[in-house]
């Protein structure tokens, strides 16, 4: 297991430490029930994740590092919005007028506007 500190400079994809990036990705082909297992795994294992922060930003400059040497794509799903760290976005909506007059009005008029 590798452990590595937290960084002071999340921008900087030197900054990033990546064990041994040669031996990350692997021939589909060989690893199939693997990466099936692995798959089936993944909704479970951070079902109990008290964190609700999302750091995508270094998780693509990571990948874009393990990838730079070979080439390839990168494909990514989120079920939220990057808040900490390279590329942290904040809401744009204002939470402190949810659910007033205001927000049910505006909702009313694009409604109307839709139909």
């Amino acid at each position: 297991m590798l452990v590595v500190a937290d960084l002071e400079d999340y921008s900087n994809p030197d900054a990033i430490q990546l064990p041994a990036p040669e031996h990350l990705l692997v021939l589909i082909e060989e690893c199939r029930p693997i990466i099936d297992t692995f798959l089936g795994k993944l909704s479970t294992m951070f079902s109990n994740n008290p964190s609700p922060s999302c750091a995508m930003g270094c998780a693509l400059l990571a990948a874009m590092k393990m990838l730079t040497p070979m080439g390839g794509k990168i494909v990514t799903l989120m079920g939220s919005m990057p808040n900490i760290h390279a590329g942290a976005l904040k809401p744009r909506d204002e939470t402190k007028l949810t659910g007033t007059p205001k927000v049910r009005h505006d909702i009313t008029v694009l409604e109307r506007e839709l139909r």
